[in-house]
C-alpha cells in the first residue's frame, strides 16, 4: 500500500469530521449576534477569553478523542500496509471500532455543541444580557449541533462508500454473519 493511500485511509474520517465541524462553525459565526447586540459583553474578561479559547480547545479535544478512538483501526492499517501478521484481537477491536465510529464521532460532535450552547447561554444569563440573547445562544448551539451531526453523518457514509472502509465495513458486518450461518444447520433467514 502506498504511503499516500495509507495516509488517506487513516485520516479520511478525521478530515470529514473536521469539515462537518467547520461548516458548523461557519454557520454559528453568521448566526451569532454581533457585538453591538451583546451590549459590550466582550469588555469583561470571562466572555472575551471564552470566545477566544473555547473553539480551539473544543476542536482540539475532538481531534484528540478521534485519534484515540481510531487507534486500533490505525494499528490495523499499519500492519496491513507493512504486511505483518495481525492478531485476531486487533482485527476484532478494529472491526468494532470501525462499525461504531460514525456514531461515536457524531455523539462527540453533538456534545461539544451542547456544551457550547450551555456555556454561552450561562454567560449571557450571568452578565444579564437579556432573555433574548440567552435563548438565542441556546438555539444557535443546538441548531449548529444538529447541522454538524447531519453533515457528519452524510460525510461518514460517503467515507464508508469509498476505499478500505467500505471493504472493512462489509467484512465486519457480513463475514461474521455468514460464518455463523455456515455453522448452523439451517440458514438464519
Amino acid at each position: 500500500m502506498k504511503k499516500f493511500k495509507l495516509f488517506h485511509l487513516k485520516n479520511e474520517m478525521l478530515i470529514a469530521n473536521g469539515i462537518a465541524n467547520f461548516i458548523g462553525v461557519f454557520w454559528v459565526t453568521h448566526m451569532k449576534p454581533t457585538t453591538g447586540e451583546m451590549g459590550g459583553l466582550f469588555e469583561y474578561s470571562i466572555p472575551y477569553w471564552t470566545d477566544a479559547l473555547f473553539d480551539p480547545f473544543a476542536f482540539s479535544f475532538v481531534i484528540v478523542m478521534t485519534l484515540l478512538y481510531e487507534k486500533p483501526i490505525r494499528h490495523y492499517l499499519n500492519a496491513l500496509s507493512r504486511r505483518t501478521s495481525i492478531s485476531e484481537d486487533l482485527k476484532l477491536k478494529a472491526r468494532q471500532r470501525l462499525l461504531n465510529e460514525p456514531f461515536a464521532l457524531i455523539a462527540l460532535d453533538f456534545s461539544i455543541w451542547v456544551l457550547w450552547a450551555i456555556v454561552w447561554s450561562t454567560i449571557h444569563w450571568a452578565y444579564d444580557s437579556g432573555t433574548q440573547l440567552v435563548q438565542r445562544s441556546l438555539y444557535n448551539g443546538l441548531s449548529v449541533g444538529l447541522i454538524t451531526v447531519t453533515v457528519a453523518f452524510f460525510s461518514s457514509s460517503t467515507c464508508y462508500k469509498s476505499g478500505w472502509r467500505r471493504i472493512s465495513f462489509r467484512m465486519a458486518v457480513f463475514l461474521p454473519f455468514r460464518k455463523r450461518c455456515e455453522l448452523e444447520s439451517e440458514p438464519a433467514w
